[in-house]
């Protein structure tokens, strides 16, 4: 039993939905992201399909009333269980008399509470989701209130230890199909549909979005739009407004027309999102937009998903670099300094924060401690040595993400750390351990055919392999050494030439004037470099053309 003692803004009983019924006009409602209440409720131990609460904006106090386990997911409040804080994503017992806490969420817009046993009001139409339009479902078909009391079910399985899991990312980049009238929009419409940064509007509901920060989206033609089924997802257009982009709860019929339609099965859903928040779209099919965004050349997060093949882009952060943010709004995953080569604490607090206001993967970039000669220096220290200062500055920046609302997903050594672990079968053994105790769900990123990899797939963590844009080759796909002839290219061009080679042909000419093997999983992009911005852009709009997509997915 559950007792609410501040329902905050906007908090119901939620599932996964009621499906079947919009031939009666009964719309799925449910949880506006699904894949969160999922989490939470594998995490008690309940079905995928169990109630729970459904937090909008925090604000949320509760008192158990039995002893159990909860979990929290979804958007990142601070929440206190007598007084004593809680992560998200994790799972934990309460005991009769404690009381849950949550405040404004730093990041996202829903929280989602499960309860061991799930929350037991009755079902109507096979769900005990709340519908407040047609006013029944969840507790008594209303909003809750200070007061109610909610029962619990049966626990199927209670856990046994306090554990936590990664949650989805947080992402402003939105993947779309073009809808049965997207040809009757203008050129210039079908442009600006796809290079907006949209923004949330608070004219927002559990219905549908609307999207501000473009102009009208004009037609070519003036016929009158009869009204059609709808299905969720779907981005319509209404005369003389941007945009609106309607959810499960939406109406079944509308006369507008459908621009888009939102690939629900490949993002995060809105619903996570606070509104004001900004969202790029993505094209899912080749050949929509991404040749058309090369020529605008002014957003280039919005390149196509759909195209060829996909590659990650990543660039190193908090190293005292002017272009830390404007680099990041081109590229898909960050490596941020933790302290032993550059960087402090509130440098990596700020590039985390950037990182995640513009939807880009954070990851830790560990050294060897040698700030004078910013991580440079050959250094033969015992690797076990090595061991305990990759989880030290893995361990700060984890927490520094967390505490940001934010979630760490991959490492990758900085400067001689990594050059010697791409050869150093027992240095690189000793990070790749260092990163499994810390999180075995972490991405271990390498040089590609390092040492390095290897030593990561054996201990089976996930493993990226990375090539270099500016930077020269070998014969054995090893690195020209710093301050040797070839180790830096220093045209665009060339650069240019080279990175289209390795992540097209997954070869690269070397020094030497022969080919090398390589598997380009991620392109690295240094920022320090004079021309770094403008030839980031360039890759960027290389990548548009040919249609290779940009992602750290």
């Amino acid at each position: 039993m559950l007792k609410i003692l501040r329902a905050g803004i906007y908090t119901t009983v939620q599932d996964l939905g009621r499906n079947g019924f919009r031939r009666l006009g009964i719309s799925q409602g449910g949880a506006l992201d699904i894949p969160a209440l999922k989490i939470a409720n594998l995490l008690v131990g309940n079905s995928p399909e169990a109630a729970g609460l459904e937090i909008t904006l925090g604000q949320f106090s509760a008192e158990f009333t039995h002893n159990g386990w909860i979990a929290l997911t979804g958007a990142g409040c601070d929440a206190q269980l007598d007084g004593k804080s809680l992560w998200t994503g994790w799972r934990y017992p309460v005991k009769k008399g404690q009381q849950l806490t949550l405040k404004m969420p730093k990041r996202g817009m829903r929280s989602y509470l499960a309860v061991s046993g799930g929350i037991n009001v009755p079902e109507m139409l096979g769900s005990r989701s709340t519908d407040l339009k047609a006013g029944f479902g969840g507790l008594e078909g209303r909003q809750l209130k200070e007061g109610d009391l909610l029962p619990a079910g049966k626990p199927q399985a209670l856990p046994t230890t306090v554990i936590g899991v990664k949650q989805p990312l947080f992402s402003n980049r939105i993947r779309v199909l073009t809808g049965p009238e997207y040809d009757e929009f203008s050129q210039q419409a079908q442009d600006d549909f796809w290079r907006t940064a949209w923004q949330l509007s608070p004219q927002s509901n559990r219905m549908g979005y609307r999207l501000h920060g473009g102009s009208a989206l004009t037609r070519t033609t003036e016929r009158e739009m009869l009204s059609h089924g709808l299905i969720p997802g779907v981005i319509q257009v209404p005369h003389k407004r941007p945009a609106d982009r309607l959810d499960g709860r939406c109406p079944d019929y509308r006369g507008l027309p459908a621009d888009c339609l939102r690939d629900r099965g490949r993002s995060v859903p809105l619903g996570a999102d606070p509104s004001g928040g900004c969202a790029s779209l993505y094209p899912l099919h080749p050949g929509r937009g991404a040749a058309r965004q090369g020529r605008a050349g002014s957003l280039y997060s919005t390149d196509c998903l759909g195209g060829s093949m996909i590659v990650d882009l990543n660039a190193d952060l908090g190293e005292g670099c002017a272009n830390d943010e404007a680099l990041l709004q081109l590229v898909s995953s960050a490596n941020i300094a933790c302290g032993f080569h550059a960087g402090d604490a509130q440098t990596m607090r700020q590039s985390v924060r950037w990182a995640l206001q513009y939807g880009v993967a954070i990851g830790a970039h560990p050294s060897f401690p040698d700030r004078e000669n910013f991580g440079r220096t050959r250094m033969q220290l015992p690797v076990e040595t090595v061991y305990a200062q990759v989880v030290y500055q893995l361990g700060a920046l984890a927490a520094i993400t967390r505490a940001e609302g934010g979630v760490m997903v991959h490492v990758k050594p900085h400067g001689m750390l990594y050059n010697q672990a791409a050869v150093e079968p027992e240095l690189a053994e000793a990070i790749a351990r260092a990163v499994l105790a810390v999180d075995p769900s972490l991405r271990l990123v390498g040089l590609a055919g390092s040492e390095l990899i290897r030593a990561g797939e054996k201990l089976g963590l996930a493993t990226r392999q990375e090539v270099f844009a500016d930077r020269g080759y070998q014969a054995d796909g090893t690195l020209v050494p710093r301050g040797q002839p070839g180790a830096l290219i220093a045209s665009d061009e060339l650069a240019l030439q080279q990175t289209l080679e390795m992540v097209r042909h997954q070869r690269v000419r070397t020094v030497e004037g022969g080919w090398a093997s390589v598997k380009a999983e991620t392109v690295c992009l240094h920022g320090d470099g004079e021309h770094a911005l403008a030839y980031a852009r360039k890759l960027r709009e290389s990548f548009a053309q040919q249609q290779i997509g940009v992602s750290a997915a």
